[in-house]
């Protein structure tokens, strides 16, 4: 019995859906290992675009675009969610949400704290809105350092200060300063204290003038070479506070890194190395800041 056209159509598009199902064993690893290899190229991929971005500072808008060029497609959030979590706790980056009490200013909320009032005065933590009146991010230093001085090649440049050649006559670095050598004694040829410089100062939070405004607090890790200290790439990021904060909305703060982790760097270290934190401004209002200071500026004029 002859079939219907319609039928064999029928027929023979059963039968290759049949056949696409049957993949062998081997065809299905064959397409894990595709997959499995496509992906891992692009988390390579999206790595090394991490790294540009260091050296350059271009947005990660701007990486985006680029994969969307060389690849053809948008940029996976799973795989980029992925690489950025694995640098992140490699390079030890951890951030908490800070809360501070908008209240008494004497006070500072940490994202385990499950109080909804400040312990000194009472006031609320949170708005009408339920959002927290007053944010700040913050980023542990002890992590971060914990990372670097576990590098053999790190530990190296940090013994920069032991190794360089010098005269007593003369003052070449910031080691052979009177303060230097009072704070931080003499070096020993094994690593065993280390100083950061902490600095303030608001700047465009996108680079661009008249825009949003954050003031970061970054430390700079002065036992490195000169050479490698000024660098941004080389410095400790700790605190991002909100530019509108003045005197004692923005000292809790600093009071708090002192309390929640600074003074134990200075007296227990970090893997064996101990942390001297000196803090230090570019201008009055920045010292008037980090001491909760009132500036006055006044015209003195000769008769």
């Amino acid at each position: 019995m002859k079939m219907s056209e319609a039928r064999r159509k029928f027929v023979e598009g059963r039968r290759r859906k049949h056949n696409k199902r049957r993949r062998t064993k081997s065809d299905l690893t064959q397409e894990k290992k595709r997959a499995a290899r496509e992906t891992q190229e692009y988390e390579t991929f999206w790595r090394n675009l991490r790294g540009v971005q260091r050296q350059t500072g271009c947005s990660t808008q701007t990486l985006k675009e680029v994969v969307a060029v060389v690849h053809g497609k948008h940029a996976s959030k799973k795989v980029t969610s992925k690489v950025d979590s694995f640098l992140a706790k490699s390079g030890g980056a951890k951030v908490l949400k800070l809360n501070g009490c908008v209240h008494c200013d004497k006070h500072v909320f940490l994202p385990s704290s499950a109080a909804d009032f400040c312990p000194k005065c009472g006031g609320a933590r949170y708005n009408e809105k339920n959002l927290p009146n007053e944010f700040c991010l913050y980023f542990p230093l002890e992590p971060q350092l914990e990372k670097l001085l576990r590098l053999p090649s790190f530990r190296h440049l940090l013994g920069h200060e032991y190794r360089r050649v010098s005269n007593p006559d003369f003052m070449t670095d910031v080691f052979d300063s009177p303060i230097w050598k009072k704070i931080m004694g003499e070096p020993t040829p094994f690593l065993s204290r280390i100083l950061l410089q902490l600095c303030v100062d608001a700047i465009p939070a996108f680079a661009r003038k008249h825009s949003l405004s954050l003031k970061p607090v970054v430390s700079m890790i002065l036992s490195l070479p000169p050479l490698l200290r000024a660098q941004a790439s080389n410095m400790l990021l700790l605190m991002l506070i909100p530019a509108r904060l003045k005197g004692q909305s923005a000292k809790k703060y600093y009071d708090f890194a002192a309390t929640y982790e600074l003074n134990r760097l200075h007296t227990d270290g970090v893997y064996g190395v101990r942390v001297v934190t000196f803090g230090s401004t570019l201008d009055t209002p920045g010292r008037a800041e980090l001491l909760n200071m009132q500036v006055r500026r006044a015209r003195c004029e000769s008769a």
